[in-house]
């Protein structure tokens, strides 16, 4: 049989039992053995890394969700400029800039958002010939 191979032996104890004057007896009793420092060590670095990964999402996630809110307001912007004088040169080159430095998203649902709005802010460049700005 194989057993499992681990750190060094689990620390004894030894017990002095006295039975009178006349003799005594040298007990040694096993405690329990402690985990080994290896299997502690894998599961704290491992819950350390997810935690990081976590973090980093979380970050990236932010980032993406606050460049699709900008291109949002920015589409918005020119539809309202459509109602006036018409779209400015400025507004198209803020959504080429915004649709161009779209950061991605951790996230597939936040992802596919943000990718839908990405396709729309290329449709409307494509649309007022701005695509090369």
């Amino acid at each position: 049989m194989i057993e499992r191979v681990g750190g060094p032996a689990p620390p004894r104890q030894a017990v002095i039992r006295s039975r009178g004057r006349e003799r005594f007896d040298l007990l040694v009793q096993d405690e329990p053995a402690p985990p080994p420092v290896g299997d502690v060590a894998a599961v704290a670095l491992g819950g350390m890394l997810a935690m990081q990964e976590a973090e980093a999402d979380a970050v990236s996630d932010r980032e993406a969700r606050r460049d699709g809110e900008e291109m949002l307001r920015e589409l918005a912007g020119m539809q309202r400029d459509l109602l006036g004088d018409g779209v400015s040169s400025v507004g198209l080159s803020r959504v080429a800039d915004l649709a161009a430095r779209a950061r991605p998203a951790a996230d597939k649902g936040l992802r596919g958002i943000l990718d839908a709005i990405a396709l729309r802010a290329r449709i409307e460049l494509v649309r007022y010939g701005a695509e090369g700005q």
